[in-house]
C-alpha cells in the first residue's frame, strides 16, 4: 500500500511539475578539453555547452572527431583549441551546429598547417553536415577545411550563417576562413556549401578558396586580399557583397595552392585540372568591389581552358563591378571566349572601372530584368553628363539645385 501511494505521489509531482524530469540529454559548465571530448563522444548528450569563461586546450591536445548529431553550445564564451592540430573533425554521420560564442585557433606555433575545424565525408550515404550559427565566430589561423580525402568525402553539407575569420597569419600554409582542398577531384555528389553570413580574412590572402570540386551558394559578405579564388567546381554569388582590399598582384599559375591577384573574384585554370569537371561561376546582382586591382580576374594555362576547364562565368541580375584602381574586368587567356549575359552573349565591357555604364548604346548590360531607377548623390555635374554609378539615391547636383533620375539596365 505504501508503495502504490508512493507511485501515485511521484506521478502527481510529475504531473504538476513539483518534481522535475533531470536533464540527461545535456551537460553544462564543461571547462576542460578532456571532459568536452568526454561529451562530445557520449550519444545521450545532445548538448555540450562550456562554462561562461570559456577555456584552452592543452597546446598538444587531440583533435576531437564527432560522428553524430549534437550542439556545441559556446555559452558566449571563447574556446580555443590545440595548437598544433585541428580543433575538430566532422566526420561521417555527424549533424554539428555550433552556436553562441567564439571557437578561436590560437596562435600559429610555426610546425603544422592547422584549422579550427576540417570535414571529411563517406564513401556511403552519409551526410556529414556543419552549421555555424548567426550568434557564433570560427576564428584564427584558419576556419574550415574541406579535407582532401578526396575518395571519401560523400554528402559533406556547410552552413555558415555566422562568422568565420582568419586574423592568425601561419605563413606558407596560408590563412582562409573557408579551404575547399585541391585533391577533392573526384566526388559523385560535391559538398555543399552555403553561405549566408561573413567570411573575412584579415591577413591578406583570400576570404574563399575553392580549389578543388564543391557546389557553393554565397548570399553574404566576403572580405579580404582577394574576395574569392576559384580553381574548380561551381560558385553562384547570388546578391552577395565581394570586397578585396589587398595589393594588386600579377596572376601567376600555380598547380598546387593559389597565388592571389587582389580581385574581388579571381578564376584560375589550370593544366592539372583539366580532367575534371569544368568550371561554372554565376553572379546573380550583388556588388563585387577590388580597391586596388581587377574586380573579375581570369587567367590560367591556355590547355586548361581548351579542353574546357571554364565552362561558363555569367552574370545576370543587378550586378555592379567596381574597381576604381583597375578594370572591372580583365581575362589574359585568350581562348576564354568571355563572361556572358543571360542570353548568352558576350558583354562588353569595355575600358571601365565600373560597371554597368548608363548608355542606351550599349546594349550588354548584364541585367536583362528587373530594371530600377537609381541615383548616386555624390556624383559631380562633369561625370553625370557621361555616367551615373549604379548606387541607389536620388542623385542631387548641389551646385544647381537639380534633381536628376537615371534608368539603366
Amino acid at each position: 500500500m505504501k508503495k502504490r501511494k508512493l507511485l501515485i505521489g511521484m506521478a502527481f509531482a510529475f504531473a504538476t511539475g513539483m518534481m522535475a524530469i533531470p536533464n540527461v540529454f545535456a551537460t553544462e559548465n564543461i571547462n576542460s578539453w578532456n571532459d568536452f571530448q568526454t561529451c562530445l563522444g557520449d550519444a545521450n548528450q545532445t548538448t555540450c555547452k562550456i562554462s561562461a569563461s570559456g577555456f584552452s586546450a592543452p597546446e598538444d591536445g587531440e583533435t576531437i572527431q564527432i560522428t553524430r548529431q549534437v550542439i556545441i553550445d559556446l555559452n558566449g564564451a571563447t574556446l580555443t583549441t590545440p595548437q598544433k592540430t585541428y580543433g575538430f573533425e566532422i566526420a561521417a554521420g555527424a549533424n554539428v551546429t555550433i552556436q553562441n560564442g567564439t571557437i578561436d585557433t590560437g596562435e600559429y606555433n610555426g610546425s603544422n598547417p592547422k584549422a579550427a575545424i576540417k570535414m571529411t565525408g563517406s564513401t556511403g550515404d552519409k551526410t556529414t553536415k556543419l552549421t555555424i550559427a548567426q550568434n557564433a565566430i570560427v576564428k584564427g589561423t584558419a576556419g574550415v577545411k574541406i579535407n582532401n580525402k578526396a575518395s571519401n568525402n560523400e554528402g559533406i553539407v556547410l552552413d555558415v550563417q555566422g562568422e568565420i575569420r582568419a586574423d592568425k597569419n601561419q605563413g606558407n600554409y596560408g590563412s582562409w576562413p573557408i579551404y575547399v582542398d585541391g585533391n577533392l577531384q573526384s566526388v559523385t555528389t560535391l559538398p555543399k556549401i552555403t553561405v549566408s553570413g561573413t567570411l573575412k580574412n584579415e591577413v591578406g590572402t583570400a576570404a574563399f578558396y575553392q580549389g578543388g570540386l564543391a557546389n557553393t551558394i554565397i548570399t553574404g559578405t566576403l572580405i579580404g586580399g582577394t574576395g574569392a579564388a576559384i580553381k574548380a567546381g561551381i560558385v553562384n554569388f547570388n546578391n552577395a557583397t565581394v570586397i578585396a582590399n589587398g595589393q594588386k598582384e600579377n596572376p601567376e599559375v600555380s598547380g598546387n595552392g593559389v597565388n592571389y591577384t587582389g580581385a574581388a573574384i579571381q578564376v584560375s585554370s589550370v593544366g592539372n585540372y583539366a580532367a575534371q569537371p569544368p568550371m561554372e561561376i554565376y553572379i546573380n546582382g550583388g556588388s563585387y568591389t577590388s580597391e586596388n586591382a581587377n574586380a573579375i580576374e581570369v587567367f590560367g594555362d591556355e590547355d586548361a581552358v581548351e579542353n574546357s576547364h571554364i565552362k561558363a562565368i555569367t552574370l545576370t541580375g543587378d550586378v555592379k563591378l567596381s574597381a576604381p584602381n583597375g578594370e572591372v574586368f580583365s581575362s589574359e587567356l585568350t581562348s576564354f571566349e568571355g563572361i556572358k549575359n543571360a542570353n548568352g552573349e558576350v558583354i562588353n565591357f569595355g575600358d571601365t572601372t565600373i560597371w554597368p555604364i548608363v548608355d542606351n548604346s550599349k546594349k550588354d548590360v548584364p541585367s536583362t530584368s528587373n530594371n530600377k531607377e537609381e541615383t548616386n548623390p555624390n556624383t559631380s555635374d562633369s561625370i553625370l553628363s557621361s555616367i551615373v554609378i549604379s548606387i541607389v539615391g536620388l542623385v542631387c547636383l548641389t551646385s544647381c539645385g537639380i534633381y536628376y533620375k537615371k534608368r539603366f539596365q
